[in-house]
């Protein structure tokens, strides 16, 4: 009998909970990788652009990346920072030059 209970009374909890809240559709963001040959972030050699539902890419893909996320409405920067992977995930880290965390590159190869 507890046990109808129980499952009666919750059966009523989740027709009667209804939406949870008013949730906004979630923003579309463009994500931009340079990649660099090592951690000094001096030498680009390929990029990676999510670019808002077309991806480009060119060069190499190494274990340094200057990482920038982009609103795809608005065009504002969301966040950049420098990341290194750690062999399981890309990891924030500083970065060594103030202009790498200031400019947008694309990096021509070939």
């Amino acid at each position: 009998m507890r046990k109808a209970v129980f499952v009666i009374s919750l059966a009523a909890l989740l027709v009667t909970a209804g939406p949870i809240g008013n949730a906004e559709p979630l923003e579309t963001l463009e994500r931009l990788f340079n990649y660099y040959t090592d951690s000094t972030f001096t030498s680009a050699c390929g990029y990676v652009d999510m670019a808002c539902g077309t991806t480009y890419s060119d060069g190499c893909s190494t274990n340094w990346r200057y990482a920038e996320i982009y609103s795809c409405e608005s065009g504002d920067r969301e966040s950049a920072q420098c990341q290194e992977w750690n062999g399981t995930q890309w990891v924030d880290v500083p970065c060594p030059d103030p202009y790498t965390s200031q400019h947008r590159i694309h990096i021509p190869v070939g």
